[in-house]
């Protein structure tokens, strides 16, 4: 009993490095075959690389500090995802600019949680403004 009880465990360990491994390798498809041309990028607007200071309230309550890595007019990526899940509501705020939206979760991968603005895109004068303001920068 003891040891089938050891093999049940083994099984399930390899099923889920398996579909970690499987989840890992649809991420690399999808980032080839919509890198591979400017035909096949999707984006609306072109991602902007930043590091800015936000603070991120999930709808449920729970608060954590992260940066922005990319924003865009559509949305942006935030460097951490810190237990958020396709679907999620949450708000990112910028103290330093006393700016705040809305968004969804559209995925969460290696590089962060990918957010959608839930209101729609941004002004590109607001864009601008956040990009160009030296107190949103993180420390």
């Amino acid at each position: 009993v003891a040891r089938s009880g050891q093999e049940a465990r083994n099984v399930k360990a390899t099923a889920d490095d398996l579909t970690r491994n499987v989840q890992n390798l649809q991420q690399s498809l999808t980032r080839i075959v919509r890198t591979a041309t400017d035909d096949s990028d999707r984006r609306a607007h072109p991602r902007h690389d930043c590091t800015i200071a936000t603070v991120v309230r999930a709808k449920g309550g729970g608060t954590f500090e992260t940066q922005i890595a990319d924003v865009s007019r559509g949305g942006l990526r935030l460097a951490d995802a810190d237990g958020l899940a396709a679907g999620d509501m949450v708000t990112v705020g910028i103290p330093a600019l006393h700016w705040s939206r809305t968004a969804e979760v559209r995925g969460v991968s290696a590089k962060g949680a990918h957010l959608a603005f839930a209101e729609g895109e941004i002004p590109e004068a607001e864009l601008d403004s956040l990009l160009a303001d030296p107190a949103a920068r993180a420390a």
